[in-house]
């Protein structure tokens, strides 16, 4: 229907259009200026859980309430004030975005770009009582994070019809994900023992569960790639990962039992089921886990010396990574302005342009004024350098138009970044799943040292989640080191 409506479609003054998310939580299409006067208004059919293609999401519930709040605010700030619905699958364990999108759509003013990431606080001390409050909140944030990465759901980089393949995340990164799960597992543990016995089980349901089932889910597949990579090479370590890859199966199995049979005294039988649960929209869900048998399975010596593959190759010698948030300067323009935005991120705090109801520019006429952040890059050497943006897969607030960002380094000309992701195409497909598209450009620098990278908005809506600057060459310094 969206399509029928962008050719022409009419729609009488007095019917309410609501539009869709991108079923993963990404707001399809907003209503221009014109279409906000229209007497029956606008509305959002939101997504918090998903059966459907490329991949369902109907088990662990890892839509942060940041996103939420971003992509619902610019939704409200552009009409869509009418009719709000969720789609929310099983409702538990969807209760915290849930709640935080019910709370938006009674008080949109609750909850903004500066507090965002008190609403884990605030829902914890109501649910747990204020002494616990903020390390559940802080543990639950991570949750977020991590899994915002990649869903639970979403532990496999292949889709329908395709050869199966290997993650992208090096063994080093698959590594330090894994201990990045231990550490918020250890923290419920820990947290959990100063919790009244009235609350266990809603500690269970609510914060233990949701964790240590994804930081099952992660050993589960990652021990299992790591076992498949090194089979072949070192079979020894191969076995012990084969060990820790049963190991967080059988965990998986021990605390879905837990949840359905014993938890309040079974209360809540048959409500949750691991993904797949079943057979049925196959070419839609994850595949069900591949484990090596226990005939292969070795338990681990050492974990702190297990090896999840070869060295991964060196990167760039000069790369940085640069929290979008830690800007050197920020420039607003026009009543708008580059925001932080609490409550989700992947490496740091993201930024986008508030309010997102302001004009675009048109790139070839960017003012010197245009709202704007810079960032001090220091360089060894004069050279080429690529700049790349790791944004969200947001959607045009215009249709039909590109989402835009210029970008300058140093004395190098101006170049506008255009992230395109057209909906439903294969390239969408994978940046929903990653939660993250990508722009680059090269720039060439003719001097070494100090230089300053600036981002000018063209396009309000763009989300930036991480910003890079390598090298593209090898140079030399002028103290003669290679870089």
């Amino acid at each position: 229907m969206l399509e029928l409506y962008r050719r022409g479609l009419k729609v009488p003054e007095d019917v309410t259009i609501v539009w869709p998310d991108d079923n993963f939580g990404y707001v399809r299409n907003f209503a221009s200026a014109g279409e906000r006067r229209r007497r029956g208004g606008f509305g959002v059919y939101y997504h918090i859980s998903y059966l459907g293609a490329p991949l369902a999401y109907l088990w662990l519930s890892t839509t942060p309430p940041g996103l939420v709040w971003e992509e619902m605010h610019k939704a409200y700030e552009h009409g869509a004030d009418r009719v709000w619905i969720a789609n929310v699958g099983d409702i538990k364990p969807a209760e915290i975005p849930t709640e935080f999108f019910l709370q938006m759509a009674w008080d949109i003013n609750r909850w903004n770009a500066s507090n965002l990431d008190q609403y884990l606080v605030a829902w914890a001390t109501r649910e747990f009582g204020a002494p616990p409050a903020s390390k559940i909140a802080a543990i639950m944030a991570e949750y977020y994070r991590l899994n915002f990465v990649r869903k639970p759901e979403h532990l496999q980089w292949w889709l329908s019809g395709q050869r199966v393949q290997e993650s992208p995340f090096t063994p080093r990164e698959a590594e330090r994900r894994l201990a990045d799960f231990h550490r918020i597992v250890e923290a419920t543990r820990e947290v959990e023992r100063a919790i009244p016995p009235a609350k266990r089980d809603a500690f269970f349901e609510l914060v233990k569960y949701p964790v240590l089932g994804a930081s099952a889910a992660n050993e589960r597949y990652f021990h299992a790639e790591a076992y498949a990579r090194l089979f072949n090479t070192d079979l020894v370590a191969a076995r012990q990962h084969a060990a820790l890859a049963r190991t967080g199966d059988e965990a998986l199995t021990q605390l879905t039992q837990e949840f359905n049979e014993v938890v309040a005294g079974g209360k809540w039988r048959h409500f949750m089921s691991l993904e797949p649960a079943d057979n049925q929209w196959r070419s839609m869900r994850i595949a069900p886990a591949a484990l090596p048998s226990a005939s292969l399975a070795a338990p681990a010596v050492d974990l702190a010396t297990l090896r999840f593959g070869p060295a991964s190759p060196p990167p760039p010698a000069t790369r940085l990574e640069i929290d979008p948030a830690k800007f050197s300067e920020n420039i607003s323009a026009g009543g708008a302005s580059w925001t932080p935005l609490a409550g989700f991120r992947r490496a740091g705090t993201m930024i986008t342009i508030l309010p997102t109801t302001v004009a675009a520019i048109e790139p070839d006429a960017v003012p010197a004024n245009a709202p704007s952040v810079d960032y001090r890059v220091d360089v060894p050497s004069a050279g080429k350098y690529r700049v790349l943006l790791g944004v969200l897969p947001t959607h045009p607030l215009v249709n039909g138009r590109l989402s835009r960002i210029s970008v300058s380094l140093g004395d190098a000309p101006a170049q506008v970044f255009t992230p395109i992701v057209r909906d439903g195409s294969p390239e969408w497909a994978q940046a929903v799943l990653n939660n993250v598209t990508s722009a680059s450009a090269t720039f060439e620098l003719s001097l070494a040292g100090p230089s300053r990278l600036r981002l000018r908005m063209v396009d309000p809506g763009v989300v930036i989640e991480t910003i890079t600057v390598e090298s593209t060459e090898v140079v030399v310094g002028s103290d003669g080191h290679a870089f």
